[in-house]
């Protein structure tokens, strides 16, 4: 077991704040530490501002968000752990749990984009690269149909929609496009995918499976030019 310094030990304070998130049947309250809220989130730095509606009452409400993806960002920010695979009950096949989990994480980057929090973003981003190094193709061929969700629920140069064209590119087979499903996949998905699979194919282009080379880098971060999450002193 690592040990650290105490004096590395982050501040957590005493004020709690409840998040009620969803929407009835499938509402939760979640009671968390301010200070790790506003630290990690500039979402939540922003709403427990004085001059927000319900900050008085140490309330938030995420009624888009999903109380399943709330509590591994929950976890996270405790322990500095994704807690995102599934259960032998809830999956009935290494297949079904691999894919269940991609849903898992592909929802809590949802909600790290919604909650503008870049660490948990880049968390999820590298949790992502090693789930695609660890399952059988089967299951990186059956992310195809995660390509509307995607792009509906990102924006422009995210780096979760430039991870996904890669893995596409480089890590679907062929015989995946051949489905009649593709037509109702997104135009700039598709459109980037095809620009991918020309740039990959061009003479004398090095076949680098990108998604292999970038393993372990920063190159689908979000942070930008501020310091990435792994070097910074732990929770």
């Amino acid at each position: 077991m690592e040990r650290f310094s105490i004096r590395d030990a982050p501040p957590i304070g005493t004020k709690v704040v409840t998040v009620v998130v969803g929407t009835e049947p499938e509402l939760e309250d979640f009671t968390v530490h301010e200070e790790l809220l506003r630290r990690s989130s500039d979402f939540f730095n922003a709403a427990l501002n004085n001059d927000w509606a319900e900050a008085g009452e140490r309330l938030i409400r995420l009624p888009t968000g999903q109380p399943a993806s709330f509590y591994i960002y929950v976890q996270w920010l405790y322990s500095a752990r994704l807690f995102s695979k599934g259960t032998l009950s809830q999956a009935t096949s290494s297949t079904a749990g691999n894919n269940q989990e991609w849903t898992s994480l592909i929802q809590c980057y949802f909600l790290a984009n919604y909650l503008q929090d870049v660490d948990f973003k880049d968390t999820l981003m590298d949790a992502l690269m090693q789930w695609t190094a660890e399952v059988p193709q089967l299951n990186r061929n059956a992310t195809v149909v995660s390509a509307k969700e995607i792009y509906d629920n990102t924006e422009d140069g995210s780096p979760l929609r430039k991870f996904f064209v890669d893995l596409s590119v480089w890590k679907v087979e062929g015989s995946v496009w051949e489905n009649e499903e593709g037509a109702t996949l997104p135009y700039d998905f598709l459109r980037a995918v095809t620009i991918g699979l020309s740039r990959r194919l061009q003479p004398g282009q090095t076949l680098q499976d990108v998604i292999d080379e970038k393993n372990g880098t920063c190159h689908y971060h979000a942070h930008g030019n501020n310091p990435c999450y792994k070097s910074k002193s732990p929770r």
